[in-house]
């Protein structure tokens, strides 16, 4: 896939998942105008800030600084990080990556400061998008994957669909087709699982331009086509737009450009009805390179300068710099190295300004491309040379092969064809491995000068040979992509004369429907009147039925209950046997040694300890074991208020303060002041005693146990996490259900296997999620999560 093409897709995907969000837009400037505090007023202004990124640029950027201003104001690090990624996107939209990407890393240095989970993630993601546009793969791959992971933890679907969606994309770029479909399908799988309409036609769009990348245009085709109706049945005009310039580069590639026309015209004329200014630059380009490959390059330059202009206006530098390349390429088939090469400096001095390094090295080589062709070859090695370098630096192989070539045509100009046999042997190295066709032709011409010219006969037959049977392998491929290009014109206009069949036989059958209409509602009179006389005779039955059911109802309730009291019973009974009466029985026998004066001072001392354990374990016991026979008989009702959380997590601390210390364990709690929680105040005492007491069960003398909390979205996140033994993946599964499993303590400590399941259905009834991650031998980390206070 051309990386025109590469950005088209990721501009087409950006807007399909994002644009569920726009109806958010309204809502956002109505919080606006009622009385806020700082921090929420920072965030709107951010969230808002990003629902106009692509509809109203300029009024985005004005409300990501104004969000900058006011979080500086009141020093509110978490506001600084979203205003700044939001900042940071103004500039990426507008091709000025060097600013950009300086903006995301501050952005992620400020969220990771935070904690802001959700805006890590999308920072490391607009840091993969970035390395992706300059071609670096494996860093895009490693930003794409850590948001991934992220977005994953934090249940964020449409960012997971969307990460997915870029990886994917990356993969096509690196001719990995399969890899690319097995992202692009995982996208698609999460948009359907959601119901996303959106991003399910985005996905189409997306495997269809993996299929295009393979030249299987026949799938490629059908899957634009899946989105494009998908995309009518929303009304959603500008994605289908783009999807029309996809189906017409199907038709481009394949030399049918009256029907890529066809389509092209028809996404301009949906972007001039939405106003998409972008869409009609983006378009104007795609025109102009029909007229440019059938050499009319009056048209050509036409359509360049139209979508020139508009990037003008819009202030998109990258897109600037693109429609200058373009130009600066039409002057050169048109043999005007003067104005090709003017229209292409300004383009290599633009790149220089954003820091595109990709589009710098493109730039290089055209230049050079155009003083090699014109005669000057001796102006053309400093540009080889400097885009050489930058194409290693971002590590670029199909850029490296082609310079590589290029090298080889320089230096076999210059009559050095000692270096220029180097430089194509490397070349066709490099075109065998990533399989470049067209690469691997240029580097078989040059070999076969080289080596003639040095009088190597039998290579330079050799390559003459390999360029011979390249040279027509391409131009089979254009053969066969015209030959499917005219079976697709032809199942178009089949399609259409089907649908007009269609259509006709959609009119006459309404026609038939009408009088089929008239007369069954002659014959459904009859039948109400009949149905009345049945209804009534048949009344004082139905409700004689009615009672029995009702009857029966009642019945199988009450044996339903039955059954679960007598569940409750048996559980009950098991605990009380297992964990009760084992305690009590130690305890009477100790008694009866200390009646008996069986123990000495030193033995009594280690004796009362032991008792103090054990009454402390069986309290909370029988605490848990309360509340859960309560819980089971739905005898609990949660009684949410606003509480502290700080005040919860040190009173519960200070309460557990002994058993901590007689380990040696130290309690860390970094809790902010003013985070409130929306819950049951007894519920929440239950849940966060039970944790920090199977983390002090569970770790060993000197070990630390760090207790944290912060805002996640609508809720509070509490995690407890300890550096004690971990726990056995095996048993993670069994931990928050009835399974009684019940692990001893680091010092012998008992428990019910009781505390979980209750901590897992107060935390439910309260409306938020419990979880645990675990690695046996590193410690423990369980989180949970409960409805905030609502401003």
């Amino acid at each position: 896939m051309t990386r025109k093409l590469t950005s088209f897709l990721l501009l087409f995907t950006s807007l399909s998942f994002l644009q569920v969000q726009a109806q958010n837009a309204e809502y956002l400037k109505k919080e606006l105008k009622t009385d806020l505090p700082d921090t929420s007023r920072v965030l709107i202004l951010s969230d808002l800030s990003y629902e106009l990124r692509r509809s109203k640029p300029d009024s985005s950027l004005v409300l990501a600084l104004q969000s900058l201003g006011l979080a500086e104001k009141i020093n509110y690090d978490k506001g600084k990080g979203r205003a700044k990624r939001m900042i940071g996107i103004s500039h990426y939209l507008k091709g000025d990556y060097s600013e950009s990407f300086k903006l995301y890393q501050q952005a992620l240095v400020l969220s990771q400061h935070t904690k802001d989970t959700k805006n890590i993630a999308n920072c490391l993601n607009n840091l993969g998008t970035i390395y992706h546009s300059q071609s670096s793969y494996s860093m895009a791959l490693d930003y794409f994957n850590q948001s991934l992971s992220l977005r994953q933890r934090i249940f964020d679907s449409i960012g997971t669909a969307q990460c997915y969606s870029n990886i994917g994309s990356v993969c096509n770029d690196q001719g990995d087709y399969e890899n690319a479909l097995r992202y692009l399908l995982k996208a698609l799988k999460v948009c359907e699982d959601m119901d996303n309409k959106e991003g399910i036609a985005s996905s189409y769009n997306n495997i269809g331009s993996t299929y295009k990348s393979q030249g299987q245009y026949d799938k490629a085709l059908s899957y634009f086509l899946m989105a494009i109706e998908s995309l009518k049945r929303k009304g959603d005009i500008s994605a289908t737009a783009f999807a029309f310039n996809d189906i017409g580069n199907v038709y481009k590639d394949q030399g049918n450009y009256e029907k890529a026309l066809e389509y092209f015209f028809n996404a301009l004329k949906l972007f001039e009805e939405v106003g998409s200014k972008q869409g009609i630059a983006g378009t104007y380009t795609h025109i102009a390179i029909i007229y440019k490959d059938q050499r009319n390059y009056e048209k050509a330059l036409e359509y360049l300068t139209r979508s020139l202009e508009i990037k003008n206006k819009i202030g998109d530098k990258r897109g600037i710099a693109n429609s200058l390349s373009d130009i600066g390429l039409v002057y050169q088939e048109q043999q005007d190295p003067f104005k090709s090469l003017e229209y292409l400096g300004r383009a290599l001095t633009l790149r220089e300004e954003i820091g595109d390094k990709r589009g710098i090295t493109l730039a290089c080589i055209s230049i050079a491309d155009v003083f090699i062709s014109s005669g000057e070859e001796e102006k053309a090695l400093p540009f080889l040379r400097r885009s050489l370098t930058l194409a290693r630096q971002i590590k670029s192989n199909e850029l490296i092969t082609a310079l590589e070539a290029k090298y080889a045509q320089y230096f076999n100009v210059q009559g050095n064809h000692t270096e220029a046999l180097r430089h194509a042997r490397e070349a066709l190295a490099l075109a065998q491995m990533i399989g470049k066709i067209e690469y691997a032709r240029s580097a078989a011409e040059q070999l076969y000068i080289a080596a003639s010219a040095m009088g190597n006969y039998r290579e330079a037959f050799q390559n003459h040979k390999l360029f011979i049977a390249l040279r027509d392998s391409i131009q089979n491929e254009k053969n066969h992509r015209a030959s499917l290009s005219k079976e697709f014109a032809f199942k178009d206009e089949k399609a259409k004369i089907e649908q007009e069949k269609k259509n006709l036989e959609y009119s006459a059958l309404r026609e038939r429907h009408k009088r089929i209409a008239y007369l069954l509602s002659v014959i459904l009179t009859t039948v109400i009147v009949i149905s009345l006389v049945i209804y009534r005779s048949n009344r004082q039955k139905q409700k004689t039925n009615q009672q029995l059911t009702l009857q029966k109802q009642k019945t199988e309730e009450a044996k339903e209950e039955l059954e679960k009291l007598n569940g409750v019973q048996n559980r009950l009974l098991s605990i009380i046997s297992h964990d009760v009466r084992g305690p009590l029985n130690s305890l009477k026998g100790i008694l009866h040694l200390f009646n008996n004066n069986a123990l000495s001072q030193s033995e009594l001392q280690d004796v009362a300890t032991s008792i103090g354990t054990q009454v402390v374990q069986v309290n909370y016991l029988l605490d848990n074991l309360l509340r859960w026979t309560k819980s089971q008989l739905d005898q609990v009702r949660p009684q949410p208020q606003k509480l502290t959380v700080n005040s919860i997590i040190q009173e519960t601390i200070e309460l557990l303060s002994l058993n901590a210390k007689s380990k040696h364990i130290n309690i860390l709690a970094d809790i902010p002041e003013h985070l409130s929680m929306y819950a049951d105040e007894e519920m929440m005492k239950l849940v966060v005693r039970n944790l920090i007491s199977n983390a002090i069960k569970f770790c060993q003398k000197d070990d630390h146990i760090r207790i944290s909390a912060r805002y996640e979205q609508d809720m509070v996140m509490i995690s407890v996490e300890d550096t004690g033994r971990g726990i056995n993946s095996e048993n993670i599964p069994l931990l928050f259900g009835l399974s009684h499993l019940s692990t001893k303590g680091t010092n012998a400590e008992i428990g019910t296997g009781l505390g979980l399941a209750l901590c897992k259905e107060f935390i439910e009834k309260s409306g938020g999620k419990i979880w645990v991650t675990s690695q046996e031998g590193k410690g423990s980390c369980f989180e949970f999560t409960v409805p905030q206070v609502k401003l």
